[in-house]
Order: C-alpha cells, then structure tokens, then sequence
C-alpha cells in the first residue's frame, strides 16, 4: 500500500471511530477527550499515558 493511500486508510479509521462515539456523545465532548488526551501524550507522563490509552483501546 502507497504512503497516500496508507494515510488515507488511517484517517478514514480514525473518522469512523469518532462517528460511532458521536452516537453517544456530543461533539463538544468529543473533542474534549481527544484534546485532553493529545496534552498526555505531549506531556511529561507521555509514556504512561499511552501505555493506559493502549490498553483502554485493546
């Protein structure tokens, strides 16, 4: 698979899954997570956050 194509495939993953949790929940709370979740990852915790959001998403 083409870099382009491998990138396109991951964001229309990606979309997906934001749709299905727009079914429970609002927009705004949505993006709330994502946000608060992309401050862990770039935070000094970054590697304990990503092993505990690796094993939410198992």
């Amino acid at each position: 698979m083409t870099e382009r194509k491998a990138d396109t495939h991951d964001k229309i993953m990606l979309g997906g899954l934001v749709i299905n949790l727009a079914c429970k929940e609002e927009f705004a709370v949505i993006l709330g997570i994502l946000t608060l979740a992309a401050e862990d990852l770039s935070g000094p915790g970054r590697e304990l956050a990503r092993h505990r959001f690796g094993r939410a998403g198992d």
